[in-house]
């Protein structure tokens, strides 16, 4: 006997991708999430799969998605006055801002070190008016945070290494600060 509609013409293989496609399209499990469910993140045996976990408010428009786990799903579309987020998901803008300025710093540091020593091998002219207004920004910028930095390295002759330091430093920060905040 022949089973009729949308899933009767389909194998079990693609059965179980469109699953996983439907479930993935909701996002990644937070880490938090993971921790608490007692099951897989994706796959038959879960004790709850993740769209099944954000897709029980029901609001105006619904539509309906099919679980492998769970069978057909009621999910809420997303609209912008209904993008509040709970728990740990809530850092994740500000934390990909924080990193950002951290990147950015550290190609600032990179290029202040590359223009010092193009200045003292006589490479470019110091006196060229973009060379100098682009050496005071980079050094306005830059100076503030590798000064204490300076003042507790030894002296070893013409060679800084405060700027690999600091960008030593702003690595693990920012490693940090997604393993513990994210």
């Amino acid at each position: 006997m022949k089973i009729g509609g949308a899933e009767g013409d389909r194998t079990p293989d693609l059965r179980i991708a469109n699953a996983t496609l439907s479930q993935l399209s909701y996002g990644p499990v937070s880490r938090l999430e993971r921790d608490l469910s007692s099951g897989a993140d994706y796959g038959a045996g879960a004790a709850s799969c993740q769209a099944s976990r954000r897709g029980r408010e029901l609001s105006r428009a619904l539509q309906f998605a099919f679980c492998a786990t769970c069978g057909p799903l009621p999910l809420r579309l997303r609209s912008s006055s209904s993008r509040r987020r709970q728990g740990p998901g809530l850092m994740y803008a500000f934390l990909h801002l924080v990193n950002t300025l951290i990147t950015i710093f550290i190609w600032l540091l990179i290029a202040q070190a590359v223009l010092s020593w193009l200045l003292a091998f006589g490479v470019v002219n110091r006196y060229n008016r973009v060379v100098a207004s682009a050496n005071d920004f980079l050094w306005r910028i830059t100076e503030p945070i590798l000064r204490p930095i300076r003042s507790f390295l030894p002296n070893l002759g013409g060679i800084d290494i405060s700027p690999v330091i600091l960008i030593l430093l702003l690595y693990f920060l920012r490693d940090l600060m997604f393993e513990y905040l994210a």
